[in-house]
């Protein structure tokens, strides 16, 4: 009869008209979509040994980024060292950096706003004042992609790009590569 409650069936349980179905193709679609921006990240456009008129580290990470510019300046890649939020207090070899004198330039600007959307807008203004025509990107592999493409946006510098290997536990880095999935969305509609 209808209108009667039966606690077996997929109704009385929540489930109406393939609710079940379609959360269940939502989720398998999630899992591409993060499967292959994950695989497009990790074919990142690295460059073993790139050249520039400056090296610049954009902040984060756990200082396998700085430690991986300081290589590429020992290397004679670049004149100048650029260390986005190097004066920060929680980041010391930054800022040990920063304040002694190198064979090399160091720039530490403080980013306005404090995010990689800041840090590509600081780099314009140094690639402008600078006259600079190509820089090296150096930040972890997940984060890469997303920083070549602000720093090409928003500056008018040849972009090349060098990343650390981050060396994170799979989940973390899953988690890392879903963040810089939507950041790339927010990256591609804001303006420099």
């Amino acid at each position: 009869m209808a209108g009667e409650y039966h606690p077996n069936r997929p109704a009385a349980l929540g489930y109406q008209n393939g609710s079940v179905k379609r959360s269940l193709a939502v989720a398998v679609l999630c899992a591409a979509l993060l499967a292959g921006y994950g695989a497009w990240v990790a074919s990142g456009q690295s460059n073993p040994q790139p050249v520039g008129d400056a090296i610049v580290v954009h902040a984060g990470g756990r200082g396998e980024r700085l430690d991986h510019a300081l290589n590429l300046m020992r290397a004679g890649s670049a004149p100048t060292l650029v260390i986005m939020r190097g004066s920060a207090p929680t980041w010391p070899q930054a800022n040990d950096l920063c304040g002694r004198r190198e064979p090399f330039e160091v720039l530490c600007p403080p980013p306005d706003p404090d995010t990689t959307i800041g840090e590509a807008l600081a780099l314009r203004d140094l690639v402008n004042a600078r006259n600079w025509t190509s820089i090296v990107a150096v930040t972890s592999d997940y984060h890469l992609r997303r920083v070549m493409y602000l720093d090409a946006k928003c500056t008018s510098a040849t972009v090349a790009g060098s990343a650390a290997p981050s060396e994170l536990a799979p989940p973390v880095y899953a988690a890392r590569v879903a963040k810089e999935m939507v950041a790339m969305l927010q990256a591609v509609i804001v303006s420099c």
